[in-house]
């Protein structure tokens, strides 16, 4: 009995995972075709289209598209944003007080926040294009409309790359009414770069359940992940351990230190 138990226990698992393995599947494909499978980004919803064909149950088949929200004129809202930092005369903090100082809010209904803000000027769905973890990261045309073109979405990450490395903005990482010097916390910003995309990371503390902050390096690009500073920085001592400077380099360094 233990046996026959257990024997449907793991078979039942196996189909699970079969189960998720092929949904998976389902979403990349749909992904990669420029069809949005996630929750909308904020000044969008999803409508439903209909492929004029049956799946096996019977029932019609259909897929989610982006359509623009026009609740409370969240869209244009949106996309003034994005305009506004287009021009390339503020940075992403002042673009948050101009965001909320229009009433914004994010998806709970909160003020919006510089975290959504940043998030916004990163994800190239608001230039009708589909860059997520399904597709690698990669851009795919959406089926979908964007709220700007792709041109001023590409000049936005220049900018927030330059902002990052350059702008006084920058100095200080805002971040649940918490300040981190970036000089003193963050030596490597801007200097380690994003292992997927090769965008210098940025330095941020997101807080724990217990609300204590985790200091880290995180990419601007939404789902490329981040790294502890600790790990980064042993990583970097790590690296610095195996070089050994060259004779006349040594010498050079000796006599500029003097």
């Amino acid at each position: 009995a233990n046996f026959s138990r257990g024997l449907s226990m793991l078979t039942a698992q196996y189909d699970n995972k079969k189960k998720s393995s092929v949904v998976k599947d389902n979403m990349r494909a749909a992904a990669m075709d420029g069809r949005w499978v996630t929750t909308p980004p904020l000044g969008f919803k999803t409508k439903k289209v209909d492929t004029n064909s049956h799946l096996s149950n019977g029932k019609r088949k259909t897929y989610s598209v982006l359509i623009e929200d026009h609740t409370d004129n969240i869209s244009d809202s949106v996309r003034t944003l994005l305009e506004r930092y287009s021009q390339g005369d503020i940075t992403v903090r002042g673009l948050t007080d101009i965001a909320q100082s229009m009433g914004v809010k994010g998806k709970k209904g909160k003020i919006i926040s510089y975290n959504t803000v940043r998030s916004i000027l990163s994800n190239a769905a608001y230039c009708g294009y589909v860059c997520t973890k399904l597709t690698d990261y990669t851009m795919r045309k959406g089926k979908f409309d964007g709220l700007i073109s792709r041109d001023m979405y590409e000049r936005n990450q220049r900018l927030l790359s330059q902002q990052g490395r350059h702008n006084k903005d920058s100095e200080v990482v805002h971040y649940n009414s918490k300040n981190f010097i970036k000089n003193d916390n963050y030596p490597l910003k801007g200097v380690v770069r994003c292992q997927i995309c090769g965008t210098p990371l940025r330095g941020n503390a997101p807080t724990s359940g217990s609300g204590t902050p985790s200091p880290r390096y995180s990419c601007n690009t939404k789902g490329h992940g981040s790294l502890v500073i600790d790990e980064v920085h042993n990583l970097f001592v790590e690296l610095l351990e195996t070089i050994t400077p060259e004779a006349e380099t040594l010498a050079l360094f000796k006599t500029i230190v003097k």
